[in-house]
């Protein structure tokens, strides 16, 4: 009797044991799982944003470049904004931040959350006033000599301004950084 009570004994404890092991393991693994997952989120995430970052600075060291050889000090910003609008503005991606917006809570810190948010945010800016940059000479490309001397002009009054919001969303992008960069 004490025989089976004993060997009763030792199969509930070996079951018990058995559960918790296999729990165990499963929480373990599930957690690599999840580490993994949200490792190759942020890798996805930092390459776009590098990718980004390494295609502004390409562009805007060419603007630099050849606007500090041209310009006239008098029409600063708007000459400069007038050049600018002849370098196409690269392309920028946003595809992975989009798509995978749904994971940021498990892959990233507020901070980093943040600072991209930021990132893809001026780099729509950026665009955007490259946009309506191109937008403006090309209708002043249209015009007479004399037409074109017209201060009233949307080219004459905006495009300094346009310049400057250009000039400042860059150098806060590359502020930024990539703030996934390890």
């Amino acid at each position: 009797m004490y025989e089976a009570l004993f060997v009763i004994g030792t199969a509930i404890l070996g079951a018990i044991v058995g559960a918790i092991a296999t729990y165990y393991f499963q929480e373990r693994r599930a957690t690599r799982e999840r580490r993994e997952r949200k490792d190759r989120i942020r890798i996805v995430l930092s390459f776009e944003m590098e990718r980004n970052l390494d295609d502004l600075k390409d562009f805007w060291q060419k603007v630099l470049a050849e606007i500090n050889k041209k310009d006239d000090p008098a029409k600063e910003d708007e000459q400069k904004a007038f050049r600018l609008s002849f370098y196409p503005l690269p392309t920028f991606t946003h595809i992975a931040w989009e798509s995978l917006a749904t994971e940021f809570p498990e892959a990233l810190t507020g901070d980093e959350f943040k600072d991209g948010n930021r990132h893809h945010s001026l780099l729509q800016t950026l665009s955007n006033a490259h946009k309506y940059l191109e937008e403006h000479r090309t209708e002043a490309d249209g015009l007479t000599r004399e037409q074109k001397k017209d201060k009233n002009l949307p080219w004459k009054k905006y495009s300094p301004s346009q310049w400057t919001e250009f000039e400042r969303a860059v150098d806060r992008v590359l502020e930024i950084g990539n703030p996934l960069a390890d």
